[in-house]
């Protein structure tokens, strides 16, 4: 029912919706890049498949597979992630789960990008430099991790070849420390996903009522995922002994998923189909305990669950059991067991034909045609240097990582002081006299608050004896604000004097947004009295601002610049640096008798 809709949808037939369940679903299918072949079957990058038949672990793996893709598409517009369909996110995951707690914090920040060196904090922080912290080269991951000297121990167990190799690898790896995929893996996938099975076989003459078959898989490299390729063999046996046992079928596992249960499993569904279709008894001897127990299940009654695993072959044997005329029994067999050590003549014929199953499971393992070997030694090469390389750039990686930020807490310990701003302040040139308000900025901000600024600031500034220094405007307002009790400008549809407004201190108006309206209406102030003052971006002779911001070069006396840092003290015992989003929630600043200067 399903699968039809989604035809329809694709081909856009008359009376279809395009709104539903069905709708969403082809949704989904697209964002992955999934081609509806037909109503049975979709398209990816390794074939077709059945939405409906396929096995819940296969799917997940096309999926993540396919996800991949679309991730990397919606990261490539950062140069590091440009490459990050080459990387494999399960090998990542492992690589992350062996490591302890705090190695594991460590790396999810390369992982994530968050892992900042000096060529891209220069643009967000008060440095002004991209030199690395450690040498006098320009900085950046790939020269952290693989050039600079500082970390050379850390290098040392990396081979000459991956050296070679890393100018030519995704930066996602060598500075993120994502897992490389081979690049074989695709092709090596597509082989197996179009592996075939051939036709169920007809049954041989045997004696009595019940066919007995012992049946076998075989999987080369089972710790490794990678690189694993299984069989399958189902071999006949008669009690009486009459008719000679014959290899009835065996090949390769067909699928994605290649274990030894699954080529079990798969040997197990192939009698039973044979059963259903001839209406036979049969019995199944096998010496996989899991497949048995739930087969015996399955033969009691039970329901297979669609996301357990496996559930495609399951689904596919109760199927038949329910539909057939056909009787099945299943029995364990002890494995790998010598004919030496049998100790009945049941126990002989059971080791005899069990070790014929495997024997013919691994036998055909020789009928792969000569493109699989050599696509196998091509892979396996591919996933072992692959292998090693992810180990030595992940260790590499984290290796710096720790020795970094090890550097930075003793940094940070032993420098609590607050760098000083550049002593180079120009000099300071004498305000003028001001006869009068001027009549520009009173146009535009107010005759009020023009008044409270002026008079605020011109008898502070106009014969200082006190050394030009560099003051920004948040310390200028929060000196205006505690020396007069003024609120200050707020540009709040018109410039307005918040002190009338009613109510103003429960206004959503952050601390910057204050100190950036209060300066551009002091700003214009003096522009508009034909004061000229010298204005930079530089660190504010301030030990509380630990940044470059806006300040003025003014003969700004120190008791009350103490007095503006105690202010800030109040709420924060640390610096306010740029990455810091403590100074947006200062509050404002209310009169102080004890300000200086103040009656």
């Amino acid at each position: 029912m399903v699968g039809s809709a989604l035809s329809a949808l694709v081909h856009d037939v008359d009376g279809v919706m395009h709104n539903g369940i069905t709708a969403t679903l082809l949704t989904r299918l697209q964002i992955l890049g999934w081609h509806v072949l037909s109503a049975s079957s979709l398209v990816d990058d390794f074939g077709s498949f059945s939405l409906f038949d396929i096995c819940i672990e296969e799917l997940r793996w096309r999926m993540e597979w396919s996800w991949l893709k679309v991730v990397s598409a919606g990261v490539s517009h950062r140069p590091g992630f440009s490459e990050l369909d080459r990387v494999d996110p399960g090998k990542t995951r492992r690589w992350l789960a062996s490591l302890p707690p705090a190695d594991r914090a460590v790396y999810r920040k390369l992982l994530n990008g968050a892992h900042i060196t000096q060529d891209g904090k220069h643009y967000c922080q008060e440095s002004d430099s991209d030199i690395c912290e450690f040498c006098l080269s320009v900085d950046s991951r790939y020269h952290r991790f693989w050039i600079c000297p500082a970390f050379q121990d850390c290098r040392t167990a990396v081979s000459d070849e991956l050296f070679a190799a890393l100018p030519e690898l995704p930066e996602c790896v060598t500075g993120y420390g994502w897992a490389l995929r081979p690049s074989t893996s695709r092709e090596w996938y597509s082989f197996l996903h179009q592996v075939r099975c051939g036709e169920v076989p007809k049954p041989p003459p045997f004696s009595g009522e019940t066919l007995h078959v012992f049946t076998d898989g075989s999987c080369c490299n089972p710790a490794y995922p990678d690189a694993r390729f299984a069989s399958y063999a189902i071999v006949t046996a008669d009690p009486a002994m009459v008719w000679p046992s014959k290899v009835l079928e065996s090949g390769a596992l067909p699928g994605l998923r290649q274990t030894s249960v699954r080529a079990e499993l798969f040997a197990v569904h192939k009698v039973i189909r044979l059963a259903a279709i001839h209406s036979l008894q049969a019995m199944i001897w096998t010496d996989c305990l899991s497949v048995v127990r739930r087969l015996r299940r399955i033969l009691g009654g039970a329901r297979v669950k669609i996301n357990s695993p496996n559930s495609d072959l399951w689904m596919q044997i109760q199927n038949d059991l329910d539909h057939a005329q056909c009787v099945v029994h299943c029995t364990k067999v002890a494995a790998h067991r010598r004919l030496e050590e049998a100790q009945t003549p049941l126990e002989e014929w059971c080791f005899l034909h069990n070790q014929f199953a495997d024997h013919a499971a691994a036998k055909a393992q020789d009928h792969r045609p000569a493109y699989f070997w050599d696509l196998l030694a091509r892979h396996t090469a591919a996933c072992v240097k692959i292998d090693s390389w992810n180990a030595q750039i992940q260790s590499v990686l984290l290796s710096v990582s720790k020795q970094v930020l090890d550097a930075k807490v003793t940094h940070d310990g032993d420098m609590e002081l607050v760098p000083m701003p550049d002593d180079r302040v120009p000099v300071w040139q004498p305000l003028p006299v001001l006869d009068e308000l001027p009549s520009g900025a009173v146009r535009w901000y107010g005759l009020g608050m023009v008044q409270k600024i002026v008079s605020w600031f011109w008898p502070v500034a106009k014969d200082s004896p006190s050394p030009c220094l560099w003051v920004s405007y948040a310390q200028l307002f929060v000196d205006f604000a505690l020396s007069t009790g003024e609120v200050g400008p707020l540009n709040i549809g018109g410039w307005k004097d918040c002190s009338a407004l009613p109510l103003q201190g429960l206004r959503n108006v952050g601390f910057k947004c204050r100190v950036r309206s209060f300066a551009k209406v002091f700003r214009e102030i003096l522009r508009h009295s034909g004061v000229k003052i010298a204005s930079a971006y530089v660190r504010p002779h301030c030990e509380m601002i630990a940044m470059h911001c806006s300040c003025l070069a003014l003969p700004w006396p120190g008791d009350r610049l103490h007095a503006v840092d105690r202010w800030f003290l109040s709420f924060s015992c640390r610096p306010f640096r740029r990455q810091s989003k403590e100074l947006d929630h200062l509050p404002v600043p209310r009169f102080d008798r004890r300000f200086p200067g103040t009656t």
